[in-house]
């Protein structure tokens, strides 16, 4: 639900297609999604990280943001390899 008077919903929607716009095709349709109310916050952190990044996939794996606060749930993070239980 949105609770901004009309004029600063009008703001925000330019402001919005305007970032659309300007993001790389391939990845219009996540940003645009990332908007909808209906958006799962899982998404709305990949088209975070995707955009603070340059749109730049590889480099989300990479990031050395350490002192943001998506950090920790950022998508695509190398896997972590867990070590074997010791047998009894």
């Amino acid at each position: 639900m949105n609770t901004l008077p009309p004029s600063k919903q009008a703001l925000q929607g330019n402001l919005r297609r305007r970032r659309i716009e300007t993001c790389p095709i391939l990845y219009r349709p996540a940003l645009a999604r990332s908007f909808s109310p209906k958006c799962s916050a899982r998404q709305r952190v990949k088209a975070m990280c995707l955009e603070c990044l340059g749109f730049v996939r590889a480099e989300i794996t990479a990031c050395t943001a350490y002192a943001c606060p998506l950090w920790l749930i950022r998508p695509y993070q190398e896997k972590r390899v867990s070590k074997p239980k010791a047998q009894p």
